[in-house]
């Protein structure tokens, strides 16, 4: 009796020690618009969607609009939150804010050999730790060119080779401008997502929801994706285009004005293992 109860309170252990073991991750990708929005606005925003640990924000115009929603992420969370500012896009910069009381930051650098041409944003990155689980992995913002599909499809391959030389693990958010259309959009879509996956490099959070996550007459597409990459098979993720004001009870009210953001918010929830 006294060996089956040393053997049922080792599995305990293994068991307990398992279950500590997993760490969920909260992320954002949002792109600010910025010279057509107003921070306070996105930054109220921000304010409101609770429990987000890291935010990817693009098309930062200034420090100023950094720190401001750096100050909407800190509300009401009760931690200390940290920003990384991007020193390429002029007034279209990159941010990452991320929860200091979570996690280390290791390190933090752009990829500017991805920044094509040199004449809009190079990725951000940040190598973070969980100071829970000891988790290091990478996260990084991006936002490809729109305007040049030449540049664009270049751009999402050369992410896919650098993925393949990194060792950890990759969560990587923002506007890709992919143009995945809302309706069969894996016949319909931009060919810089094709080689964005090409060899399961990065894989795309798919929403179980889609809509078009820019506001746009012309296009009902997907612009802003959450992809995991590197070593996260045993990761499980869950992503959603969220709505960009709380307050639009039917998900439909997308004008784009002087105050918001013309892109909707996406969140990912990472279980890791």
């Amino acid at each position: 009796m006294n060996k089956l109860i040393a053997i049922l309170f080792i599995i305990f252990i293994i068991c307990a020690g398992s279950l500590s073991a997993q760490e969920t991750i909260t992320v954002i990708g949002w792109n600010a618009e910025s010279g057509d929005a107003h921070p306070d606005t996105v930054a109220k925003r921000i304010e409101e969607i609770d429990g987000c640990d890291i935010w990817g924000m693009c098309e930062v115009e200034s420090p100023q609009w950094a720190n401001t929603f750096e100050n909407g992420a800190e509300i009401d969370e009760g931690s200390d939150f940290k920003t990384i500012l991007g020193s390429t896009g002029r007034k279209d910069m990159m941010q990452i804010i991320y929860d200091s009381d979570k996690f280390d930051l290791i390190e933090s650098y752009e990829l500017h050999r991805i920044n094509v041409g040199g004449r809009v944003r190079a990725p951000l990155v940040a190598h973070l730790k969980s100071k829970s689980s000891g988790t290091e992995f990478l996260f990084m913002i991006n936002h490809l060119y729109r305007s040049n599909n030449r540049a664009r499809h270049s751009q999402a391959a050369l992410l896919n080779k650098w993925a393949r030389e990194q060792e950890l693990p990759i969560i990587a958010v923002g506007d890709y401008n992919f143009d995945w259309e809302v309706i069969d959009g894996d016949a319909n879509h931009d060919y810089g997502y094709d080689n964005m996956i090409e060899d399961g490099v990065f894989y795309w959070v798919r929403p179980d929801e889609l809509k078009k996550s820019q506001a746009s007459k012309r296009y009902n597409s997907v612009l802003d994706f959450v992809f995991l990459g590197g070593d996260v098979w045993t990761w499980e993720a869950e992503s959603e285009i969220m709505k960009r004001d709380k307050n639009d009870i039917n998900d439909n009210d997308f004008s784009d004005d002087e105050f918001n953001t013309d892109h909707r918010p996406v969140k990912a929830v990472i279980t890791i293992h």
